[in-house]
């Protein structure tokens, strides 16, 4: 990225700041969330992953990026379901 500057720059940076940094961070706040042990590290998780999809969509509008919408929020403590098959609580961008 270092090469590039004005409007490249600025889409190399939203695609892969953006849009990959962030379908990536969400498999990491997935995974934890879905099959974590540390209760508060569920919870973190649980917490983080609306703000990591917001930002996501964020960046998608910005470039035209389409997938699937990211998982909102997995096994909440209080269910005491950690290590189970996720709950597909999946919202979809509109």
């Amino acid at each position: 990225m270092s090469q590039l500057r004005g409007e490249n720059f600025d889409k190399a940076f939203l695609q892969e700041a953006g849009i990959n940094a962030h379908l990536e961070n969400a498999s990491v706040y997935q995974r934890e969330a879905a099959f974590g042990q540390n209760q508060d590290l569920i919870a973190v998780a649980n917490k983080g992953l609306p703000i990591i999809s917001n930002h996501f969509n964020t960046a998608s509008s910005l470039t035209n990026y389409r997938v699937a919408g990211l998982i909102q929020h997995i096994n909440t403590p209080s269910t005491g379901t950690s290590g189970t098959a996720p709950q597909n609580n999946n919202t979809a961008p509109q």
